[in-house]
């Protein structure tokens, strides 16, 4: 069973190249186990929301602030067991 990974991020402030690095990390650790999808929030700023199978896992916004793509990277291990 694939694990979808949806990114909804702010495509204005800068995260879009942080969108497609963690895109690039996931595919290549979880060939084959991770679908990625993601969206910009278009005239809105700060968004860098994580799902994971419709499920909130972090939101830069509201929850856990800024982040590092490898601390994300390390919590999709356990999403793909």
């Amino acid at each position: 069973m694939s694990v979808k990974v949806h990114v909804l991020y702010c495509g204005e402030g800068g995260y879009a190249s942080r969108y497609h690095q963690l895109e690039r990390l996931l595919m290549s650790e979880f060939v084959g186990q991770i679908t990625m999808t993601g969206e910009t929030t278009p005239g809105t700023t700060g968004y860098f929301e994580v799902s994971v199978n419709n499920e909130l896992v972090h939101s830069k916004k509201h929850l856990q602030g800024s982040f590092e793509l490898k601390h994300l990277a390390t919590k999709a291990k356990s999403w793909c067991q």
